[in-house]
């Protein structure tokens, strides 16, 4: 008996979890349908299921134009004259925003057409903006109307969660000069709206400065309610100042208009500890230069003290690497300077820590919104187009060869400033700074040579370091540069191989064996979805190689294949150290070394002439001593270690430029500029070499001589735009390096 009531309780037992699940599986069917039911009662529960459906397939990239097109239609059809309805939905503000991006402009316009008067609204909603931001990306016909309806409502939104962002991207991508001071005036408070509007033009009235010339009574009231608005933005701590280039005008605006007493009351409370975060707009560099030029001796080390961590990623700056030139030219304590900010540059460090061992604060806080940029070594700082202007400031100061002319002015306007709260001469603190630096980067420029001379900004810095006399004994610079012209190109090339492009690795990576498998329709499938996948990520390789140069990204390795004297920029450059540079350009922008790299056939000739020669550019008319007399900051030295390394491969890089006078003259003007510098001595090792010059001008005169024939039978066929002047003789008007090279030979 009792073994049988076991068993039924064994039997109910198991029967019970089956139960359980279907209970469950009912219930859940249930909840489904409760769902659809509640879905289906809302309003235009009809319109948003039919809409899905063709989202769905509408916003896969990989699709074709036509049916896109289709599919567009079919949703104009669902949602036109109802776009206001559910645009506040999350998912109906997808679908508006898929057809924003994909629609013809008549079908954008509808939709914005639709949306207007709802403007600001939108951008408060949290899916809302993203159709907004839309708008102002694809419908250019409305970003009038956009802007229009934000118009007194700026004040509200600008730190908005949701707003922000719309109004960011309004002020500083779409909005002209005259929307612009629609967003603004009411920054400026009520007095500047009605002056401006009642003046002829109201457009007329652009700036502070324009209405204070023209009402110079009410610049008390203007400036004092643009100081509460701006005290009342900053004391806030959510205030997003890296991201607000219109906050970063306000403060340029107020920092122009403000009393000395003024602006330095904002310094003290509110900005001298903030400055990196301004400095990657133009009108947040202004206010950082403005900033440290109002600071006080005591502010402006705290100022220095918060650069600390974030040196290397300020320099490379487009606007702002200008704060450190101010910083430069203002703070009179360079042994801080040297420490806090030279060191960092030298050292290349991104985020080095204080004192205490801790990352800064101001470091952290752009690290945690992904601002702080790439780590970069000390060569690759210089090789970049604003840290090496940094360096060669500190290097030479104001010159137009390396600097930008729009910093230089600005630079120039902050001078009368600059000196009622700087105390120290300028050149005694430009000579300290550089006492300070050019030892330190002398170090860097050796270990890294063979990258630095294939660069544009690299080389500059190489050529302005060997002619810094605070940089101390240069014997190694010299002996380096000397050393890299050794050997030939085969010699080099095969002791420095070409890198495989990303393509060829990419492509190169196989299976070594395939083994037979049984066919299987979706595992081919599978295999042709890969090989897809591998051939976008080789497109996709081939374009990032074609786009990197390391000229213009520091972080891309240098080819180290090409010989020196053969690597167009490297051979300006080499050139330069020996002759140096035209006294007359030591201020000016007449010698610039090549803008990108690769062999020296193109354009070397012009470039070279003109660096070596006299001002009017026919440097075969000009005698060796007269360019000597024109030309300044030479190394002699470096003229004999060159030649000595040189010297016993001459005849190669002889015969090398005399087999194409006219491709290879950045090759023939490096060795002019060391023959020039050793004098008689190049005469007995051309007699040692076995080459005689006139070898070298019959192998000239034949190149000549077929040029002349090939570009007058071009003319003969009609093609008279590239027919050149010929000379008697077959002779083209100029001379190439390798011919003054010759002349200068036969002299020596």
């Amino acid at each position: 008996m009792d073994d049988d009531e076991e068993d039924e309780d064994e039997d109910s037992d198991n029967r019970k979890p089956k139960r359980d699940e279907a209970e469950k599986k009912r219930a859940r069917q249930e909840q489904k349908q409760m769902l659809k039911d509640r879905k289906a009662a809302k309003t235009n529960a009809g319109l948003i299921s039919e809409s899905k459906k063709v989202w769905e397939k509408l916003r896969l990239k990989r699709i074709d134009t036509n049916e896109r097109s289709e599919l567009m239609a079919k949703m104009m059809a669902l949602i036109t004259g109802k776009v206001n309805e559910v645009t506040f939905k999350h998912d109906m503000a997808r679908m508006v925003q898929c057809a924003l991006k994909y629609g013809n402009s008549d079908q954008r316009d509808i939709i914005a057409n639709e949306l207007s008067g709802t403007f600001v609204k939108l951008s408060s909603s949290q899916y809302g903006r993203f159709i907004v931001s839309k708008i102002l990306n694809f419908c250019p016909n409305y970003r009038s109307q956009v802007i229009k309806e934000l118009k007194g409502h700026v004040k509200q939104l600008i730190f908005h969660a949701h707003a922000g962002p719309v109004i960011e991207e309004a002020w500083s991508q779409f909005a002209k000069a005259q929307e612009r001071v629609l967003l603004i005036e009411e920054f400026y408070g009520p007095e500047f709206v009605l002056f401006k509007s009642t003046s002829p033009d109201k457009y007329s009235v652009k700036t502070l400065d324009a209405l204070f010339e023209a009402h110079p009574e009410k610049r008390p009231s203007v400036v004092d309610h643009l100081r509460a608005t701006l005290e009342s933005l900053l004391s806030k701590p959510s205030t997003p100042m890296a991201s607000s280039s219109l906050l970063h005008r306000l403060l340029f605006d107020y920092l122009t208009v403000a009393t000395p007493a003024h602006a330095a009351l904002l310094i003290s409370t509110t900005l001298r500890d903030r400055l990196p975060l301004l400095v990657h707009t133009r009108d947040g560099a202004r206010v950082a230069q403005l900033v440290l030029l109002h600071s006080s001796p005591k502010d402006r080390k705290l100022i220095v003290r918060s650069f600390k961590g974030l040196v290397a990623r300020i320099a490379r700056e487009p606007f702002g690497h200008a704060v450190l030139l101010t910083l430069f030219e203002c703070v009179d304590d360079t042994v801080l300077v040297g420490k806090h900010i030279l060191s960092e540059l030298a050292g290349g460090v991104t985020g080095a820590p204080g004192e205490d061992g801790e990352v800064s604060p101001l470091a952290a806080e752009l690290a945690a919104a992904g601002e702080s940029g790439p780590s970069l070594t000390p060569a690759q700082l210089l090789r970049d187009a604003h840290g090496a202007r940094v360096a060669l400031f500190l290097l030479v100061g104001r010159n137009t060869r390396h600097q930008e002319g729009y910093v230089l002015k600005e630079l120039a306007s902050d001078d009368v400033l600059r000196k009622l709260t700087s105390k120290k001469n300028d050149v005694q603190r430009a000579g300290e700074l550089r006492a300070i630096f050019a030892p330190q980067i002398l170090g860097v420029a050796v270990n890294h040579l063979p990258e630095l001379i294939r660069t544009v900004w690299g080389a500059r810095v190489l050529c302005e370091l060997l002619r810094c006399p605070e940089a101390g004994d240069k014997s190694r610079l010299i002996e380096g540069v000397a050393a890299l012209t050794a050997g030939t190109i085969e010699s080099h090339l095969a002791a420095n191989p070409k890198p495989l492009p990303a393509s060829a690795v990419i492509s190169g990576v196989k299976d070594e064996k395939k083994k037979k498998e049984v066919f299987n329709a979706g595992r081919k499938m599978a295999q042709e979805a890969k090989a897809e996948k591998e051939k976008l990520a080789q497109q996709k390789a081939e374009a990032a190689a074609a786009a990197s140069d390391p000229n213009t990204d520091p972080t891309v390795p240098v080819d180290l294949s090409l010989h020196v004297l053969v690597h167009r920029t490297s051979t300006f450059c080499i050139k330069e150290m020996i002759a140096g540079v035209r006294a007359s350009s030591t201020n000016r922008r007449e010698t610039v070394i090549a803008a990108d790299g690769g062999d020296s056939t193109d354009n070397a000739n012009a470039n070279g002439a003109a660096s070596l020669g006299a001002d009017s550019g026919d440097a075969h008319n000009t005698s060796a001593t007269d360019r000597k007399r024109k030309l300044v900051g030479g190394s002699v030295e470096l003229a004999y270690k060159v030649w000595s390394t040189v010297r016993p491969e001459i005849g190669y890089w002889l015969r090398y430029c005399a087999a194409d006078h006219r491709g290879t003259s950045g090759t023939a003007f490096v060795l002019l500029a060391a023959v020039e510098g050793v004098g008689n001595e190049a005469a007995h090792t051309l007699v040692e070499s076995g080459v005689t010059v006139a070898e070298l001008e019959r192998m000239i005169g034949e190149q000549r001589l077929a040029s002349s024939i090939r570009v007058d039978g071009k003319a003969e066929n009609g093609n008279k735009n590239k027919k050149r002047k010929v000379q008697q003789g077959g002779e083209t008007a100029g001379s190439s390096g390798i011919e003054l090279l010759l002349a200068a030979l036969k002299k020596s």
